[in-house]
């Protein structure tokens, strides 16, 4: 712009309105700026193969900041991998380049205003790493438990494996050693059912009567389980082929809930519906009712199903199964050294044309009663001197009849294309199991060795 020049056409102003359209242009002109003070910056982004083949990369992001001031301008490569950045003040740089894939690329250059400034960057793919860990199953016998070891199911890897509201026991075929017989009894090493002691919290639920677990506990509330087929431990008796060893789960500091298959799955006959086939809910919370202090867990599952018998006619072809299953565990925390825990499950279910097949259509079969509970205290009190004492309180009852589904039960007329007529016996049992044990565990003694020192007593 000609300053003189514009000098001379503003000398002699006629009004006020052009002194104030003379100042403004001065003002403006002053302020515009000096191309000669700016400076240009452009480049390619660019990669070359193991055949020393050049390839431009469009959609790098370049960016331009200044190191003086902060400030930072940015753009993007062209279909033909070239950046430009003009009109730019002349000083020190620090110029970035990143795109996905490509280690990202970072450069301090100067600018000056005397020539174009160019920089070509040659993009590098980026390193990629991957490390994997790999431990040994510990093997022989574990030198810090009386147990005798045993592989660990917790609640992270029951959620992967079987449904939160099935029952504990169906995650056991998981274990080394333990397979479920055609009968559906859990076996450990081989042995029968009845050879192996089943144990909550230290408690056992066995039914006194058959020798086998009789208590359903959702897989939800249980925190950890393992089968111990060589324990070595006193407190460990009543078996002889395993042990099934199961911890529940607490409430913790924060509040959590889960409430799984509400939907009912339905029966349908002829294109009809004709009552439910399925029905499984679960709800279960926890949480601390004071915290610091008194903490809660919850569990409540309800199931019906049916299972059909396809050689029979409809309807009256299915076996119909309902369980109610509530499990509630509180524990409190008197004092840093002490845990109180209490338990109370409910386990009531009920099978009604218990042992319906082809050759017994339902007026034949008979019904199942099942009712009881379990409810145990325990209390782990941490001696100053660093070892333990745990006391255990547990009481169990079971109460199950069975009897003919027919609600006027006659004789049973055997045929051999299919009996008739109504089932032919009863049965009513009904038992009590009362549990109490304390333990001292001294903390470990290393006298020639390391020793666990345990001392203690039970009684049923």
């Amino acid at each position: 712009m000609r300053l003189p020049g514009l000098f001379r056409r503003l000398r002699a102003p006629r009004s006020v309105l052009q002194k104030c359209l003379c100042a403004f242009v001065l003002l403006l002109a002053c302020s515009l700026p000096v191309p000669g003070d700016t400076a240009r910056l452009s480049g390619s982004i660019f990669t070359i193969d193991a055949d020393r083949v050049q390839t431009l990369w469009p959609n790098a992001r370049i960016s331009l900041k200044n190191l003086s001031s902060g400030r930072e301008l940015t753009t993007v490569s062209n279909d033909l991998g070239h950046y430009s950045f003009v009109g730019i003040l002349s000083g020190q740089y620090e110029l970035t380049v990143t795109l996905t894939g490509f280690a990202t690329i970072t450069k301090r250059i100067s600018l000056t205003t005397d020539a174009p400034t160019i920089v070509d960057f040659q993009l590098v793919p980026q390193t990629q790493s991957e490390s994997v860990t790999v431990m040994a199953n510990p093997t022989g016998i574990d030198t810090n438990s009386s147990s005798g070891g045993g592989q660990v199911l917790t609640t992270n890897t029951l959620k992967s494996v079987v449904r939160l509201n099935d029952d504990f026991q169906k995650a056991l075929p998981l274990l080394p050693g333990v397979l479920r017989g055609p009968d559906g009894l859990i076996r450990i090493k081989g042995g029968n059912a009845n050879q192996i002691t089943a144990l909550i919290n230290n408690a056992s639920i066995g039914d006194p009567f058959t020798g086998q677990p009789a208590l359903r506990l959702p897989t939800a509330a249980v925190d950890s389980m393992r089968v111990l087929s060589n324990p070595f431990s006193a407190e460990f008796g009543d078996f002889s082929s395993g042990v099934i060893e199961v911890t529940t789960r607490g409430g913790g500091d924060e509040w959590k809930f889960l409430f799984e298959d509400p939907i009912p799955r339905f029966r349908w006959i002829d294109d009809h519906i004709h009552g439910i086939e399925s029905l499984t809910p679960h709800l279960a919370f926890s949480g601390p009712l004071i915290k610091g202090k008194l903490y809660i867990f919850q569990s409540l599952y309800y199931g019906y199903d049916t299972v059909r018998v396809p050689s029979l006619p409809n309807p009256d072809n299915v076996l119909v199964n309902q369980r109610v299953n509530t499990q509630t565990q509180l524990d409190w925390d008197p004092n840093p050294a002490h845990r109180l825990t209490a338990i109370l499950t409910l386990d009531p279910e009920t099978t009604d044309y218990a042992n319906i097949d082809t050759f017994n259509p339902q007026p034949v079969t008979n019904d199942n009663r099942q009712r009881g509970f379990f409810a145990s205290v325990s209390d782990r009190w941490i001696l100053s001197s660093g070892g333990f004492v745990r006391s255990l309180f547990s009481i169990k009852q079971l109460d199950s009849r069975l009897f003919p589904a027919d609600g006027q039960p006659g004789a049973m007329t055997l045929f051999p294309e299919q009996n008739s007529g109504s089932f032919f016996e009863t049965q009513h049992r009904n038992t009590w199991l009362y549990q109490g044990a304390q333990a001292l565990h001294l903390r470990p003694l290393a006298f020639h060795g390391r020793h666990l020192l345990t001392f203690g007593y039970a009684f049923y």
